[in-house]
């Protein structure tokens, strides 16, 4: 879809905060300007379903049906329809229990091992709420046991993966145009 300078009138309880992973640079991200539409119900991992969109938010309803957007949609990639893995065309990959948490670790996963720590932000119509990442960001949400990660433990787990010796080790093994998502099962961070 190409950029336009168009306004689009769109309910606020799904657009969320959006992090691209080039605003990852071994720090904490406290605000974005990019956010993006994310039309799940807290904890979902499919979107709501079309009539219920309809019905609860006819804006996005009305963009998500106009021609340019259906355009758009209709002539994805054929790798991006083989891994959707959601009923509605509209969803986002890659969206889990995982997604849902309060604090995240957040690494790129190509270029550069930078780590980040994100909690939720504030948008500019005053609500509060958890940040939806981009493909190329990697984050850990859930401690061992499944739970979401707390503040003081995604900062633990941020001082120990911006020591030069791990993010060496991190840069060593791996391709230097991507760095794994799975690596993190691979040290020992204690």
């Amino acid at each position: 879809m190409k950029k336009t300078n168009k306004t689009i009138l769109l309910e606020s309880e799904i657009v969320y905060p959006f992090v691209k992973a080039p605003s990852i640079d071994d720090n904490e991200i406290t605000s974005t300007e990019l956010y993006c539409i994310f039309p799940y119900p807290m904890g979902a991992k499919q979107p709501y379903d079309l009539k219920y969109v309809r019905t609860h938010y006819p804006h996005f309803y009305n963009f998500l049906m106009s021609k340019e957007v259906q355009h758009a949609i209709n002539t994805s990639s054929s790798y991006n329809q083989r891994i959707q893995n959601v009923g509605d065309n509209y969803g986002i990959f890659r969206v889990g229990e995982y997604t849902w948490s309060d604090w995240f670790l957040i690494t790129r996963d190509n270029t550069k091992s930078s780590f980040a720590v994100c909690g939720k932000l504030k948008t500019p119509w005053g609500e509060i709420k958890q940040p939806i990442f981009d493909g190329h960001v990697n984050y850990v949400s859930r401690d061992e046991n499944g739970n979401p990660i707390t503040k003081a433990r995604a900062y633990d787990l941020f001082k120990k993966f911006t020591r030069e010796g791990v993010k060496l080790y991190v840069k060593c093994s791996s391709d230097s145009r991507s760095i794994s998502g799975r690596l993190y099962n691979d040290i020992d961070l204690s």
